[in-house]
């Protein structure tokens, strides 16, 4: 695509007017009653909301676990798993074996004012409709709530739908080279649509709505825990593909992009820093910190989005240099810098 037909497509997706709208992916209507509708852990690890529900609040969860509400005689759940929205299926993995998501389905909302992705986890089984590229609409049913996974042991009476809404960071080639370079023990057998891959938010409050809303806005809007300012040459595929989280850029050459963060890793707001930096050099990609909120610091050291330094100082952490190298599919530098 050319450098003016990619500025025409990032002003269509900032300009025009959405109405997103989510379904609900189960049957459970209990959406505004955490204690019906979310399942728990069935311990004192945590619960099934999102964020920092497990163990405690040390330990982060990228979903929620929706509660079945109809069950076999034998105790197995029945209810049924329902895309959310209109979209396409990117990826369905039928192999329990496989993934700590047991089985699940990636379906991309194409059409929305920012394509997100929705994921379903866990299923007891996959329908004929969980086919890659097969274009559904809502409330097609995709599968069956379940208990698979390859990780740990799912009980019975902790069954669930492990559900997310999610961007996607890198590319196939991008992902799968960073996936290399961490040596993790296991080869990665999902390319791009590994969960590793995908940066989600909450998913309950746009369930809640039950109304057409901006996503685009939605996530734009989340709270900023941090900003960084990125020295690169590169304008990556993560915003070809959510060109709405983009702003200032006009098709010239790119310097750089200050980047608005969550506390839990989300790049949510990019802004261009257009012509010729300093500080850039050629085919490196070189961050700093440049503030962060205090109130949202805590979790997002325990994210380790950012991490403590001596005295009061502040630095980026590992959970955000993961999030470039993925975007960008190269090293990314930490500049020397604190946040005041």
């Amino acid at each position: 695509m050319g450098k003016k037909a990619i500025v025409a497509c990032l002003c269509l997706c900032c300009s025009r007017a959405f109405g997103d709208l989510l379904s609900l992916p189960t049957e459970n209507c209990a959406v505004s009653d955490p204690l019906r509708y979310l399942q728990t852990a069935g311990t004192e690890k945590g619960n099934g909301g999102f964020g920092l529900a497990r163990e405690c609040g040390k330990k982060f969860h990228g979903g929620i676990d929706v509660r079945p509400v109809r069950r076999r005689p034998d105790g197995e759940p029945l209810d049924a798993v329902r895309a959310v929205a209109d979209g396409v299926v990117v990826y369905a993995n039928g192999d329990a074996g496989a993934s700590s998501y047991g089985k699940y389905v990636v379906v991309e909302h194409e059409n929305f004012s920012l394509p997100i992705l929705s994921l379903y986890a866990h299923l007891a089984s996959l329908s004929a409709v969980a086919t890659v590229g097969r274009r559904l609409e809502v409330d097609d049913v995709l599968g069956s709530v379940g208990r698979t996974s390859s990780a740990f042991e799912i009980g019975k009476e902790r069954a669930h739908l492990h559900f997310e809404l999610a961007l996607r960071l890198g590319d196939d080639g991008d992902f799968s080279r960073w996936y290399g370079n961490k040596k993790f023990s296991s080869p990665n057998g999902h390319g791009c649509w590994n969960g590793l891959n995908f940066v989600s938010f909450d998913p309950l409050p746009p369930l809640r709505m039950g109304c057409e809303f901006s996503v685009a806005e939605y996530v734009r809007n989340l709270p900023t825990a941090f900003v960084t300012r990125i020295f690169t040459e590169y304008f990556p595929n993560f915003l070809r593909r959510y060109g709405a989280l983009l702003d200032g850029w006009d098709g010239g050459p790119i310097g750089g992009f200050d980047v608005e963060w969550t506390w839990f890793g989300l790049p949510k707001r990019w802004v261009a820093l257009q012509g010729t930096v300093e500080r850039r050099r050629r085919g490196n990609v070189e961050v700093f910190l440049m503030q962060n909120d205090w109130l949202w610091l805590p979790h997002s050291c325990i994210r380790e989005t950012l991490a403590r330094g001596r005295g009061n100082s502040v630095h980026i952490g590992k959970r955000t240099v993961d999030v470039l190298e993925k975007i960008f599919g190269a090293a990314v530098k930490i500049l020397d810098s604190t946040a005041d």
